[in-house]
């Protein structure tokens, strides 16, 4: 361990579930009474135990002072939460409101009218973005809550600007999409929607490419899964041929996407511990989906049956990665 100047005090974060098998050592500085997270941190890349990496704690501990969580206080919670409850929610809570006025126009076959209510549902919704950008002081993708919100916004961007693609009762099918993501979103826990800043492995520039790369993977699979229940509902032999072209189209945008992430996840990983691959249960899992969609374009006989069938498992095992690791199996991508 390199020596500390003067005045530099040393906060040893060694929770289990985003240690993983490592040591990290984060520098503060006491500036005013307060401490204070510094752009720069080190990273002890000890693959040891948890009981050894306290073992190697200990033998510094006359070398350092070990900072209490409370110390790093993650923004001043109380004015920003009652920042977050007068503008986040009720633009969200709005911008619900009004997709499910366009859904309704788009019954009653008012198309016109439903795409100008969309386009003011997508403008709502934007806006709570930029507010929990502003509360949170980052971007809206890096929590459970965060990203409920950013996928549907996504869905309904895709949705207003690639009208010539959907027919308006497949529109009909992703604002109703849209519309349940964010009702899923509005009433997660309070304790979700809590905003903190990023811990020090997120500070990095792969954020910004690797998460959103998930997201547009995640929006083309949810628009390739409405497609392939159009599919199921239908008999083999009436089912256009513009809804599988359309369908192959989505996948293979997921599949780019996907692939872009994983990628760019195992060099985001090296440069935060070390390694490329580490077997984590969300990095296995967003492999096995790749797995998944690749199946798709290796069936041997391509049925329309068989891709929106392929398409379905691909979304479920998605959504396992995703939202189901995240609860059930703890790891290196615990906060996420």
């Amino acid at each position: 361990m390199r020596q500390q100047s003067r005045g530099f005090f040393i906060k040893i974060d060694i929770k289990r579930p985003y240690l993983s098998g490592f040591c990290k050592v984060i520098t503060a500085a006491r500036v005013g009474g307060d401490y204070q997270r510094l752009p720069s941190f080190i990273t002890v890349k000890y693959s040891l135990n948890f009981r050894k990496c306290q073992a190697i704690l200990s033998a510094f501990k006359h070398k350092i002072r070990l900072v209490p969580e409370p110390a790093f206080s993650y923004i001043p919670l109380a004015n920003t939460l009652k920042g977050a409850r007068t503008l986040e929610t009720p633009l969200l809570i709005s911008a619900l409101i009004v997709y499910g006025i366009s859904l309704l126009l788009y019954h009653r076959q008012n198309s016109r009218s439903a795409y100008l209510v969309l386009l003011a549902a997508l403008v709502l919704h934007f806006g709570g973005l930029v507010a929990r950008s502003v509360i949170a002081r980052h971007p809206p993708f890096t929590n459970m809550y965060e990203t409920f919100v950013l996928l549907p916004f996504l869905v309904a961007l895709r949705t207003a600007f690639w009208k010539g693609s959907f027919s308006d009762r497949f529109r009909k099918i992703l604002i109703g999409t849209i519309m349940v993501i964010l009702i899923i979103a509005l009433l997660l826990p309070q304790s979700m929607k809590i905003p903190k800043p990023l811990m020090p492995a997120l500070n990095s520039i792969w954020m910004y490419i690797h998460v959103p790369a998930y997201f547009f993977g995640y929006m083309a699979m949810i628009i390739a899964a409405g497609y392939a229940m159009l599919i199921l509902l239908k008999k083999e032999a009436v089912v256009p041929e513009n809804i599988v072209r359309r369908m192959d189209n989505e996948v293979k945008i997921a599949f780019f996407f996907l692939t872009v992430g994983l990628i760019t996840g195992g060099i985001w990983a090296y440069a935060s511990w070390g390694n490329y691959w580490a077997w984590d249960p969300k990095e296995t899992w967003a492999l096995i989906n790749i797995l998944v969609l690749a199946f798709y374009f290796h069936l041997n006989v391509a049925t329309k049956q068989k891709k929106a069938v392929v398409v379905i498992i691909a979304l479920l095992s998605i959504a396992f990665t995703y939202w189901g690791v995240s609860f059930i199996l703890s790891g290196l991508h615990s906060y996420a």
